[in-house]
């Protein structure tokens, strides 16, 4: 039998969607009540912004709601790739073991903000 032709998948050009806005470069936290205590789960804290967006931008396309925060440390700019937040302290702590098995890296589980 002859081998089954592959569906195509085309991504719709941007040209075709005028009506929708860009997605901004950086993508913001997820939402949390005002005044809730949540946990932000930090994979990597990095010195080039164009590493941080491709880590969130990674982190994004496997489901996680990455997103990138800068922060000065004595003087040097970092851009921190976070997930979350999350109101539930114990979802946080699943999530970084995830992450741990998925990317290898060590995430810490912190407040937020």
């Amino acid at each position: 039998a002859p081998p089954a032709p592959k569906p195509e998948s085309k991504p719709q050009p941007a040209s075709e969607r005028p009506s929708q806005p860009q997605a901004p470069a950086v993508a913001g936290p997820k939402p949390v009540p005002p005044g809730t205590q949540s946990w932000v789960i930090q994979v990597a804290s990095l010195g080039s912004p164009e590493a941080a967006r491709g880590l969130q931008d990674e982190l994004r396309g496997k489901g996680y709601p990455a997103f990138v925060e800068q922060a000065r440390v004595n003087g040097k700019l970092y851009y921190r790739v976070r997930v979350g937040p999350e109101i539930d302290r114990s979802r946080a702590d699943g999530i970084a073991r995830r992450l741990a098995n998925e990317t290898g890296a060590e995430p810490l589980v912190q407040r937020y903000p």
